[in-house]
């Protein structure tokens, strides 16, 4: 590849600030005080109401750290308020009535981000949401982390000791850092990703 060739971190990022750039637009446009980010911990309470910050992290399928930061910032715009869980450990994540009111604004700025996102696969060779889904899926079977490594000191995915160098990885055996494993998909403050990344924002 030579030097002028975009790299896919550049690519990435800029489809990323593109993409969630024209949907904060499109919230302000239309008075909506809310980011992209904030989509997958609304859509989970507006299906679960009230819910722990470990269920949304689940539920949206990125990090516990990630939710964390931005519920945070939720709390700070007066869109969500915590409340206390179980234990003294755990809270729990409910909207506020300010941002009850911005649902059916919200629902309409999500229909109209899927018919553009819809539009724009019709222009890809193949759909981008189907592409970063199996980029993904790929990433699940084997990291990028361990697609770094020289071929003589990869294991192949499909090989019975990959598993084995996985589990290895993220318990920190020795030699390892632990961060093959669990890189972690990009988290709300970097966008969504595979169908999140153009869906529902």
């Amino acid at each position: 590849m030579g030097i002028g060739t975009p790299t896919l971190g550049p690519l990435l990022r800029n489809l990323i600030e593109q993409l969630d750039g024209a949907v904060e637009q499109a919230y302000q446009r239309s008075g909506v005080d809310c980011r992209p980010r904030y989509t997958p911990i609304v859509r989970t309470m507006m299906a679960q109401g009230p819910v722990s910050i470990r269920a949304i992290a689940q539920q949206a399928d990125v990090s516990h750290s990630a939710v964390s930061q931005t519920v945070s910032q939720m709390v700070n715009a007066g869109l969500v308020e915590l409340q206390p869980g179980a234990d003294a450990r755990e809270r729990i994540v409910a909207l506020t009535p300010r941002a009850r009111t911005m649902l059916p604004a919200l629902e309409r700025q999500w229909a109209a981000t899927n018919a553009a996102a819809d539009q724009l696969d019709k222009e890809l060779s193949a759909p981008l949401s189907r592409i970063l889904v199996e980029a993904l899926q790929a990433l699940e079977r084997e990291s990028f982390d361990t697609r770094l490594e020289p071929d003589s000191a990869r294991t192949p995915p499909h090989s019975p000791l990959h598993g084995v160098q996985h589990r290895r990885c993220a318990h920190g055996a020795a030699g390892t850092t632990g961060t093959a494993v669990d890189a972690g998909p990009p988290n709300p403050s970097q966008g969504a990703t595979g169908t999140r990344l153009l869906r529902r924002q």
